[in-house]
């Protein structure tokens, strides 16, 4: 039986309506992920805070791996980490992709402050949700200090005690953090440490987390999907990573025997420079880094200015570029002078801080030298708008 016009017409425009769709819906894909989500990608600016939560959240799978596999007492830490690297099927993947994981987490969550903040993204109506994300960042630092920690060798028991001799250097307050943080003895330390990295930290970066989503969605800012594109690529570079660079083991703690160089995770150096000078309080180095951060969660309120490119507010960008130089150089010669102490009348280190204040400098004058560049072109290109 021959089928009717009427059927040929029916099927016809089923077919031609299932291809318009699916064309639809490929040129719609291909035109996200080669154009638009490309240039997302592309554009690291655009990808930090999403590659900042994608390496959260593949640390938080691998920290649930591994602490299935830890023993957090002093006697037994160092030998379950050892176990994990060289028994445990595939645990030294898995704690290789940990261990870069939260180093990446910590440079994305770092950039992102910093990109932010030369943006002006903490202006109106985002000063809580700056806020949040500073707090947010804190934490991710102190994630990894903790979770330094518990590999218990003689390098982590060591940037404890540094952590420590900040922290009891608070007056007044000193002994209290640290009966409660690092305990009496070294089971208690450990445990503390283990409790805050696995249950504590991540547990408020959670929920910081949320409500830093939530105040993006409720502000009506789109949530780059395109980020996502990129986790493929970002998780096939850190099994390349750990297989390149597989984690070594330190030497296991004992106290009878303590490292003559202490050096803490790079993040920490900068302060840890400070401290090598012998010419700065260790009670200074915590004050600096709390002023830093109280500066930069009251910098919503300080910088009233509606203007939110760089050089349009000169005295927040100046004082952002000081701070990051500064905090570059100090963390390299951190690294070029291991376990070297002394003063600032040392002839290297006098040396290095003149020539790192002298780039701050010309880095200020340029950005204040751009601005008023910029303030005597406003009124001519307002013309040319008016004009046009």
């Amino acid at each position: 039986m021959i089928p009717g016009r009427s059927q040929l017409s029916r099927v016809e425009k089923a077919l031609k309506s299932g291809a318009s769709r699916a064309a639809s819906l490929l040129d719609y894909t291909l035109g996200y992920s080669s154009y638009s989500g490309i240039l997302n990608v592309l554009n690291p600016l655009n990808s930090l805070g999403g590659l900042a939560f994608l390496f959260f959240t593949l640390n938080a799978a691998t920290g649930i791996m591994l602490a299935m596999s830890y023993t957090p007492t002093s006697d037994a830490a160092f030998a379950s980490v050892q176990a994990i690297s060289a028994t445990l099927r595939y645990g030294w993947l898995i704690r290789g992709i940990h261990f870069y994981t939260a180093n990446g987490m910590i440079i994305a969550a770092i950039l992102h402050l910093v990109n932010g903040y030369f943006k002006g993204t903490y202006k109106k109506p985002q000063e809580l949700n700056w806020i949040v994300g500073v707090a947010a960042g804190a934490l991710t630092v102190l994630a990894g200090f903790t979770g330094y920690v518990l590999r218990w060798d003689q390098e982590a028991v060591g940037a404890a005690g540094i952590g420590q001799g900040l922290a009891g250097s608070v007056p007044a307050f000193g002994a209290v953090i640290t009966s409660v943080f690092w305990g009496r003895n070294y089971d208690e330390t450990l445990g503390h440490f283990y409790v805050a990295h696995v249950l504590i930290v991540p547990g408020l970066l959670v929920a910081l987390l949320a409500i830093h989503f939530f105040v993006i969605r409720k502000n009506g800012i789109e949530i780059l999907l395109g980020e996502i594109n990129v986790a493929p690529v970002v998780i096939g570079l850190l099994f390349i990573l750990v297989s390149l660079f597989p984690l070594k083991l330190g030497e296991s703690f004992n106290p009878m025997n303590p490292p003559t160089i202490l050096e803490p995770e790079w993040y920490f150096m900068g302060m840890y420079q400070l401290l090598k000078t012998q010419s700065v309080e260790p009670f200074y180095c915590m004050l600096l880094a709390s002023g830093l951060g109280l500066f930069l969660a009251g910098v919503p309120f300080l910088d009233r200015n509606p203007e939110r490119r760089a050089l349009g507010r000169p005295a927040i960008t100046a004082l952002g570029t000081f701070v990051i130089i500064e905090f570059l150089a100090l963390t390299i010669y951190a690294y070029l002078s291991p376990g070297q102490v002394g003063t600032f009348s040392d002839s290297n280190f006098t040396l290095a801080f003149i020539l790192t204040n002298a780039i701050a400098i010309c880095a200020i004058a340029f950005v204040f030298a751009a601005n008023r560049r910029l303030e005597k072109a406003k009124p001519l290109n307002e013309a040319r708008g008016a004009a046009a």
